[in-house]
């Protein structure tokens, strides 16, 4: 019974994460960017070398790398074998995440940066 409520746990624990991810991406780029602005204050406090870019990496990065270490959690709770098997499909569930978020983050030109936004071409010619 312990092994199968773990098994609930980790598949929670994955779904909220990853809703989460998907829930950030889906911010408006001037939403966004204040927020790693004011985040940005503290981190330059102890680290001065830390640009927005840099931090926006790092957090994204992040984000990935902890669902892949939920996901292998969640393998080994199933039963799999601990094996290159586990960690390569860990490593494709995240993968195929991180394309459906930024696939989603290509389709709505309200969610890019402005670096990505091309101001000379009309809307319906990019979708």
């Amino acid at each position: 019974m312990k092994k199968r409520s773990l098994r609930w746990l980790w598949w929670i624990a994955c779904a909220l994460w990853l809703a989460l991810i998907f829930r950030q991406s889906s911010m408006p780029a001037v939403q966004s960017k204040a927020e790693s602005n004011g985040l940005l204050s503290v981190v330059a406090q102890w680290l001065p070398f830390m640009t927005d870019h840099l931090l926006r990496k790092l957090a994204h990065f992040a984000e990935f790398a902890l669902l892949g270490g939920e996901t292998s959690l969640l393998l080994r709770a199933i039963g799999r074998p601990v094996s290159f098997l586990r960690g390569g499909f860990s490593l494709l569930c995240c993968l195929l995440a991180a394309v459906c978020d930024e696939t989603k983050r290509r389709l709505r030109m309200d969610l890019m940066s402005s670096r990505y936004t091309f101001p000379h071409i009309p809307y319906e010619c990019i979708v």
